[in-house]
């Protein structure tokens, strides 16, 4: 048997040109493997993080109270019922127009003024013709 003498350098050149050659013809294969271990790291460190910080009791959540969450060298973080994480989006949408956040803000001051009368819905639809278009479909 034939015995084959590799000095190191030369080992390290080939293995450094099989690894280059493999990651460039395996490159969404690597992507893929080097994004797993990423999520798993950091669902590992989340566990971790996790049994470090108290628990949170049931009448906290159901009494829809916020929660903050702060970790070392992080920013915090705060976690609200959804229900009030869509009110508040809700609200950024409708302040994000100029003329429409004046047009609320009057109203708010109109209701906190109590000038204006309260009116059924009914009424409303009346005013504005709201509900004709059912009728005469229906018709």
């Amino acid at each position: 048997m034939a015995e084959i003498i590799l000095d190191e350098t030369k080992l390290k050149e080939l293995l450094k040109t099989a690894i280059v050659e493999v990651l460039q013809e395996q490159k969404e294969l690597f992507s893929d493997l080097l994004a797993e271990a990423l999520k798993e790291i950091a669902l590992e460190n989340a566990i971790k993080e996790g049994e470090k910080t108290e628990s949170v009791s049931p009448e906290v959540i159901y009494n829809h109270q916020q929660i903050v969450i702060t970790y070392e060298g992080q920013e915090s973080l705060s976690v609200i019922p959804t229900a009030e994480l869509e009110s508040l989006r809700e609200t950024v949408y409708l302040f994000q127009s100029h003329e429409n956040a004046k047009r609320l803000l009057d109203a708010l001051e109109r209701a906190k003024a109590r000038t204006s009368q309260p009116r059924t819905v009914e009424d409303l639809c009346q005013e504005f013709g709201l509900g004709e278009e059912e009728e005469k479909a229906s018709a």
